[in-house]
Parts: C-alpha cells; structure tokens; sequence
C-alpha cells in the first residue's frame, strides 16, 4: 500500500517510540510526513527529518 500511495503519513503518539513490535508497517524512508505528539524523543524526530521525513508535532 505504501508503494502505491501517493503520499504517505504515519500518525503516532510518543508512546510508540522505543517499542519492539512483531511486524513493521514500512521503513522511515517510506513516509513523507510523521505526525506525533509533543512527548516523542527529540532523538527520534531528528532521525525522521534526517533521513527526509517532515514531521509535525501537535498537542494531544
């Protein structure tokens, strides 16, 4: 879906970051837009926008 899609956003909060799951939903680099909330690490979002990735911060 990813692929196909002409655009693509992945909506998380900060709860998210840090977490090992079983299944991914794509690789940074996939998404043009990151949408989370004010808690995520600076760490991460820096990472986002590194590799491309604009990403907002909004207030939950």
């Amino acid at each position: 879906m990813l692929d196909s899609a002409q655009r693509s956003l992945l909506l998380v909060d900060h709860t998210k970051f840090g977490k090992s799951a079983t299944h991914a939903y794509g690789a940074i680099g996939q998404y043009d837009r990151v949408v989370t909330d004010r808690g995520a690490p600076a760490g991460e979002l820096a990472e986002f926008a590194r590799r491309g990735v604009s990403v907002e911060v909004v207030d939950a």
